[in-house]
């Protein structure tokens, strides 16, 4: 539980042209339902004309074209980069902004398949040539006859950086080699460069910072700039604008990953921070939902410049609240790993841990997952634990549908949802680190463990692994935060609420081993709450004690079964359980796993690297307690 990593590829991003008009959308449909492949043929042919007009057209069709999926995959797999990727250096401006847009479009609707095609035949080179040629030191002076052009250009060539830089090591790596982030965060300086601008610019470094130290030293320098956006955003009192949010939280962003944690918890950052924090989690979805709503099906209403701003707006927000998720997020995850590297040690000693020691690491395990003392005061302060959970409800099923209809409905909802996944994904890293009374007492976590698990079994597809995962970590974080708390919460279990626990287990048997292994901590946790008063409980008990040890002979992989392993000692390690143990025949049931164990540890020792912690703590222990619990059931009889 509690460390994730901040997930590079942000997919739902601005469309800084607005949103699909309907002559391109009747295009697109004209030229789905012609001869598609005579259709390209066609448009390459005119990509290499000599005349300007004929490049000009045929770039702008292609990226109309590229609104839809399959089309933008086909044209990035016919090798566009090799006909048209010149074009990003040609000396007209408008060529090279019809360009960077038309590839930025195939980049982002095409999927992985289009960026690795686009990477593989070389994209990055005309792309990184053109922002050193024109971009070393430009101010986008008005003096310039075609200044428009090049501003245009900047933003969608940065945008596709952004794009091809989320999922792609190869292309970060070339980034780094040519050194352009240090071209690039000149376009941080809010005295020269207007919001657009700097925005875009923020989006791309946020992405391509993540893991990479080069890019980190080279923003270091940076750090003023950042400092600037945030006073003069706060000065201007722009509480009610999108673009104002996520020129802050976004600016956080990056000072979080080059300043240490205590130059952020300063008053001249940590104020904002709160305070921010504070207004974007504030702003009810329902109504933002509520207008996209009654926008977005009507394509001709959603032409209106009022409206394609409120959309562009909407998306913004959304954006910023998920950037804003990943910030609380990984906060802790940046404590954890700190705190890691002290408590670690050698293999040979983990061998060797006797169950005392792994008692004070599991103690030590609680102790360390702390966020400062004044962060999480301030947190409380503001109700933001609320306000997140108010971001993990669901988009309403009629609102869903209509949305559904259209390409930017489409894309809405994959925002809405992403936003989900980071709440819950936050709520799962934060909570231990607040008083049971702040998170509204021992029953309203209980409550709201239920409607996580409703929201499972009722909300969330089995195809949507990511959302499935956060929602999972979120209750296992909860359940473990109640049983810290030795409250007995779950020893008044109703028969419905066990229903929706094992119904969630139902929905969790085929998912990724991650979420698996989460569900099992979970049902191990709630069957040792349960045996708090397993007289009363005995049934239910059982039931989940049997799923367990019935999940233990199925796992292939060695680290689950450790997991599946450890959750059961777990749970019998109490004198309480000898009963319950011989009825279910536990001890010969682990004698007989611990060879099948073992087998797959030597097996799958190369593929376990930092899961061997669990395997091999599991392995020095389970000899020990069949030792201990056989003892115990043959004084029963």
């Amino acid at each position: 539980m509690g460390k994730q990593k901040r997930q590079r590829g942000r997919p739902h991003k601005e469309n800084p042209t607005g949103l699909m008009s309907v002559k391109d959308f009747d295009e697109i449909e004209d030229s789905t339902k012609g001869n598609k492949e005579s259709t390209l043929q066609y448009l390459y042919d005119e990509i290499q004309s000599c005349n300007m007009e004929e490049k000009l057209s045929a770039l702008h069709t292609l990226e109309t074209m590229a609104w839809d999926a399959s089309i933008a995959r086909q044209i990035a797999k016919d090798g566009i980069t090799k006909l048209a990727g010149p074009l990003l250096l040609d000396s007209k401006d408008m060529i090279r902004a019809a360009a960077a847009a038309a590839f930025k479009q195939i980049a982002e609707n095409g999927g992985d398949q289009a960026r690795t095609n686009l990477i593989d035949d070389d994209i990055m080179t005309p792309l990184t040539a053109l922002m050193k040629q024109h971009y070393s030191n430009c101010l986008f002076n008005s003096d310039h006859k075609n200044v428009k052009y090049l501003r245009e250009t900047y933003i969608e060539a940065v945008s596709l950086l952004w794009t091809l830089c989320e999922n792609n090591e190869n292309a970060i790596n070339f980034i780094n080699e040519q050194e352009l982030v240090s071209i690039l965060i000149k376009y941080l300086d809010i005295n020269i460069y207007d919001m657009p601008i700097i925005i875009t610019t923020i989006q791309f470094l946020i992405t391509v910072i993540e893991d990479n130290s080069i890019a980190i030293e080279q923003i270091k320098s940076s750090e003023e700039n950042l400092h600037d956006i945030l006073a003069k955003m706060v000065a201007k009192n722009a509480k009610s604008s999108p673009e104002a949010w996520f020129a802050r939280i976004s600016s956080i962003s990056l000072l979080t990953n080059i300043c240490a944690w205590d130059d952020i918890c300063k008053s001249k950052y940590f104020n904002v921070f709160i305070k921010t924090l504070d207004e974007v989690f504030s702003f009810d979805n329902k109504q933002l939902l509520s207008s996209l709503v009654s926008i977005l099906p009507h394509e001709k209403n959603a032409e209106s410049k009022n409206n394609r701003k409120k959309v562009l707006e909407s998306k913004m927000l959304l954006n910023t609240q998920q950037l804003a998720l990943e910030i609380l997020m990984n906060l802790e995850s940046n404590n954890d790993d700190e705190d890691d590297e002290s408590l670690s040690v050698d293999g040979s000693e983990k061998m060797e841990v006797e169950s005392n020691e792994m008692e004070a690491d599991e103690a030590s395990e609680n102790l360390k997952r702390s966020l400062p003392v004044h962060l999480v005061e301030a947190l409380n302060h503001y109700n933001i634990i609320g306000k997140i959970w108010e971001k993990t409800v669901a988009v309403d099923t009629d609102s869903q549908e209509i949305l559904d209809q259209t390409v930017e409905g489409k894309n809405v909802l994959k925002q809405f949802s992403v936003v989900r996944q980071r709440a819950y994904f936050c709520l799962n890293n934060i909570l231990p680190n607040f008083d049971i009374d702040a998170l509204g007492g021992v029953n309203n976590l209980y409550s709201k463990w239920l409607e996580i698990g409703n929201a499972v079994i009722k909300e969330i597809s089995p195809n949507e692994k990511e959302l499935l995962e956060a929602a999972v970590h979120a209750m296992r974080a909860i359940v473990e935060r109640l049983n810290d708390m030795q409250t007995d919460v779950f020893t008044q279990l109703s028969e419905p609420d066990f229903e929706i626990i094992l119904m969630c287990d139902m929905q969790t048997r085929c998912a990724d081993a991650s979420v698996r292994v989460n569900m099992i901590r979970i049902l191990g946790n709630v069957a040792l709450n349960l045996t708090r008063n397993i007289t009363r409980t005995y049934t239910m008990t059982k039931k989940l004690a049997e799923i367990i040890l019935n999940d233990c002979s199925i796992q292939t992989q060695a680290w689950l079964l450790a997991e599946s392993i450890d959750a059961i000692m777990d749970l019998f390690a109490d004198d309480e359980t000898d009963r319950l143990a011989a009825d279910i025949h536990l001890v010969e049931r682990l004698r007989s796993l611990v060879p099948i164990f073992r087998n797959k540890v030597k097996q799958q020792k190369k593929e376990l690297k930092d899961r061997m912690d669990t395997v091999r703590i599991v392995n020095s222990n389970i000899a020990r307690f069949i030792q201990y619990k056989t003892e115990r059931v043959r004084k029963l009889r």
